[in-house]
């Protein structure tokens, strides 16, 4: 009798795995930040600026101070939400956690996202600017680099997103204006 039940078990599982669509990718969206149900708040357009100012009396002086700056106190950051076309299955989230991997390639500038996201249908993955900018300091050296009055930084460049379950890339453009007072 068990055995009976365990194949009629069996048999309902899979007419119902059967009727699962394809997991797809619905659309991909530049995003600086996103609520916990992957909706964006803030889209990124495909060329943003920014323009921030710096209080004359803040200790701001080098590019490491500045990248410090950008990463605790400005938070701003580039990224993007993954929107899939249904919830994931069990399955298919174990295998985003386990093989999912975000690389970014900024004004030479190369690394590894680490600030990943997964929700039922969607993954959101960012960096901060203040993250890549002290990677391209320790690149080139550039740590001590006094910033002046006025500095004009541009963050153009790709991120390259993979799983075992898909694939793809996206390109942006962030300006950053700075100006001590």
């Amino acid at each position: 009798m068990l055995y009976k039940f365990i194949y009629i078990f069996i048999i309902i599982l899979n007419i119902f795995s059967c009727n699962t669509q394809e997991l797809k990718i619905e659309s991909v969206i530049p995003c600086e930040s996103a609520d916990e149900n992957g909706v964006c708040e803030k889209p990124l357009s495909v060329k943003k600026e920014y323009s921030l100012s710096i209080p004359g009396n803040s200790k701001i002086d080098t590019m490491n101070q500045l990248s410090n700056y950008l990463y605790f106190k400005n938070r701003v950051s580039s990224g993007f939400v993954i929107k899939f076309n249904r919830p994931f299955l069990f399955e298919e989230l174990e295998e985003i956690k386990s093989t999912y991997k975000v690389y970014y390639s900024f004004s030479g500038t190369t690394g590894k996202l680490e600030n990943i996201e997964i929700g039922n249908d969607y993954i959101y993955s960012y960096v901060y600017l203040g993250t890549i900018l002290r990677e391209r300091n320790k690149e080139r050296k550039e740590e001590s680099k006094n910033i002046g009055k006025s500095l004009f930084l541009q963050f153009s460049g790709s991120f390259n997103y993979k799983s075992s379950l898909f694939k793809g890339d996206i390109n942006t453009t962030q300006d950053l204006i700075i100006n001590k007072d």
